[in-house]
């Protein structure tokens, strides 16, 4: 951000990705760390070793990944918490943020 007297400018911000399920992705970041393996790896992503891959049920990644190729209940953020609670789930530190 550029900010002077008269008011401010957003100059740059991290890439824009999918919140799966809107808010629920607040509590739970593995959806948010999904979204982020997929933009980019799209479904090659499992074949990847990654902790989230192995602690999140299977069939509720299909559903997450499902729902961002369709759109549903995606909103995009860019926000740098997000991002980090992205890592987080995807290192398998913490995927669900009420229990961390």
């Amino acid at each position: 951000m550029v900010v002077d007297y008269s008011g401010f400018s957003r100059k740059g911000h991290f890439d824009y990705m999918p919140m799966p399920g809107g808010d629920k992705a607040t509590e739970e970041p593995w959806r948010t760390g999904i979204a982020m393996l997929y933009q980019a790896f799209g479904r090659d992503l499992f074949s990847f070793d990654l902790p989230i891959l192995q602690q999140v049920n299977h069939s509720r990644l299909q559903k997450v990944i499902t729902a961002i190729e369709k759109g549903i209940n995606c909103p995009l953020s860019s926000g740098a918490g997000r991002l980090f609670d992205a890592v987080a789930a995807i290192c398998g530190i913490c995927l669900h943020a009420i229990s961390c």
